[in-house]
């Protein structure tokens, strides 16, 4: 069972974990005072197969938060936050209005920040350490809450979003060489060289949600694949794919115009 979660975790994040998008949040506000908060878990990017082999009864986990509030009835906030190899942090702004009776549109602003690492490895061989920024801007779609006519007692939302922005990094990347001594038979790990990066690139990022729940708390699933394009087709150990689920909290409101009781 161990072996077969690692392969398929590897398929969807095979490498060595640097860098791993986040997938972002997407509040999907609709009137001025709403608040989202959200708290999730997900698989880690790592190498799982490897992990599994080793004898590891799963993949490895993250934990993400994010809090959205809406000071104006088109001006939202957003914060979040991701633990793991990476921990990244990253501030939103952005307008949102509604489409019809029961969808949101909405795009933001936003800037991330994160400490990145490769794991350690028992034999040493190499580790990458260092900080990544990305400006990005990103739009959302969706619904936060409605109840089919065929289910009035679940309260269901679906919303997808699309990112872009740049992407710097500045690391360092340690390595060592296995040496063989034949006169003595035996070997050892040799350092090399530190070696400083800074490289920019592009990244672009859809992401798609769905909730079920009430019109307060929705268990809600999100998945996210990230194209990340860099000079001279360098590959750092991005996980192109992220996925986490969690539990949120929405404030309900009543619609501006709707009559009091």
């Amino acid at each position: 069972m161990s072996i077969g979660m690692g392969m398929l975790c590897s398929l969807l994040f095979s490498g060595c974990a640097y860098y791993i998008p986040q997938v972002g949040h997407i509040p999907l506000m609709s009137q001025r005072g709403e608040l989202v908060a959200e708290a999730g878990i997900g698989p880690a990017a790592m190498d799982a197969y490897v992990l599994a082999s080793e004898g590891a009864s799963d993949c490895p986990w993250f934990y993400q938060a994010a809090c959205a509030y809406a000071p104006t009835d088109h001006l939202a906030l957003q914060l979040s936050s991701r633990k793991y190899a990476d921990t990244r942090h990253q501030i939103m702004a952005g307008y949102y209005t509604p489409l019809g009776e029961n969808a949101v549109v909405e795009v933001y602003g936003g800037y991330a920040y994160a400490k990145c690492s490769d794991r350690v490895r028992k034999d040493g061989e190499w580790s990458r350490y260092g900080n990544a920024q990305t400006f990005f801007v990103q739009g959302d779609i969706g619904i936060p809450s409605v109840r089919p006519s065929w289910d009035k007692k679940t309260a269901y939302s679906v919303a997808f979003g699309l990112r872009a922005g740049g992407l710097w990094l500045d690391y360092m990347e340690d390595r060592r060489l296995y040496v063989w001594d034949e006169e003595h038979l035996d070997g050892q790990w040799v350092p090399q060289p530190t070696k400083q990066h800074n490289v920019t690139g592009f990244e672009l990022q859809p992401m798609l949600q769905v909730g079920i729940g009430g019109d307060r708390f929705k268990i809600e699933w999100a998945i996210g694949y990230s194209w990340t394009v860099f000079p001279n087709g360098q590959n750092l150990g991005f996980f192109p794919a992220s996925c986490n689920l969690s539990l949120t909290y929405r404030i309900p409101l009543k619609k501006h115009n709707s009559p009091t009781p």
